[in-house]
């Protein structure tokens, strides 16, 4: 009789132990990507993605330089039959203790790194070798797993930027022209992306001509540009006789920001081409 409590008690313990904690659950971490579109930019293809995370207490704000604990480095993302994304290896949110931060970014096998420093760096950038969009997000800051619902929404911004040519032809009716090539005449292809601690560009190589057809963009490197554009067209009178002009424009000076689409409208006639305006 005298050892009944201390049965007892051991069968109370071992029964609370038993009990499952529904406090911290276990959430599978899921992603979803939104692509924020240049200004009348054309819907892109799905890409790879990547995601670098970091935690800190959650009584804590992230900031740019604060001392977090790395939690997902440069980790794969792919998706899932429900239009989610998720980790290759798949992965569980962190402790209700903590907030995540996470950094996004497209396609995967791009990007250089992606650190809580410098962000996401696109580096040895050349839009003339290899013409596809760069995509990353500022930090989703101070994510819990219970608030979220355990989905990381990533709103992915573009890293370079879009330009067109529209030409606007200043003949008499029963004449014409042609536009054969649109070339700006000074303009850098290549070059290094980072975003932290504010999305940045480092132009690199040389400057160069770049072509363009009529009311076709082209992605272009974010850069101060100072240029002249060189029109290439035929002319043709009213009789049938036709000459080839070569003409070229003003200096365009322009600063091209990471994430918009530019149009540049050409005015071109018999024998000049001027700038009409500038869109942005």
């Amino acid at each position: 009789m005298k050892r009944l409590p201390y049965i007892l008690l051991s069968f109370l313990t071992a029964c609370s132990v038993a009990v499952p904690d529904d406090s911290d659950p276990q959430v599978t971490m899921a992603f979803e990507l939104v692509e924020s579109p240049m200004t009348r930019g054309n819907d892109l293809p799905e890409y790879s993605a990547g995601v670098s995370a970091w935690i800190l207490d959650k009584e804590l704000k992230w900031m740019y330089g604060s001392d977090a604990e790395e939690y997902l480095r440069e980790s794969r993302v792919i998706p899932g039959p429900d239009g989610q994304w998720y980790l290759e290896d798949m992965g569980e949110w962190p402790s209700v203790n903590k907030c995540m931060t996470v950094i996004g970014y497209a396609p995967y096998e791009r990007a250089e790194s992606c650190c809580d420093e410098f962000g996401v760096r696109f580096s040895g950038v050349d839009v003339l070798d290899d013409p596809i969009p760069l995509l990353y997000t500022q930090p989703q800051a101070d994510l819990h797993k219970l608030s979220s619902g355990g989905l990381v929404s990533l709103p992915l911004q573009h890293a370079l930027c879009q330009m067109d040519f529209n030409v606007r032809k200043r003949v008499p009716e029963g004449e014409e022209i042609r536009i054969c090539r649109i070339i700006l005449d000074n303009a850098f292809h290549e070059g290094d992306f980072r975003s932290l601690p504010y999305p940045q560009w480092h132009v690199s190589g040389y400057a160069s001509e770049i072509e363009f057809s009529e009311g076709q963009p082209r992605l272009m490197v974010p850069q101060r540009l100072c240029s002249q554009v060189t029109v290439e067209y035929e002319y043709t009178n009213a009789a049938g006789l036709s000459i080839m002009q070569t003409v070229k424009t003003r200096e365009i000076v322009k600063d091209l920001n990471p994430g918009c689409y530019y149009t540049l409208i050409l005015t071109v006639g018999v024998d000049d081409v001027k700038f009409l305006v500038e869109i942005l």
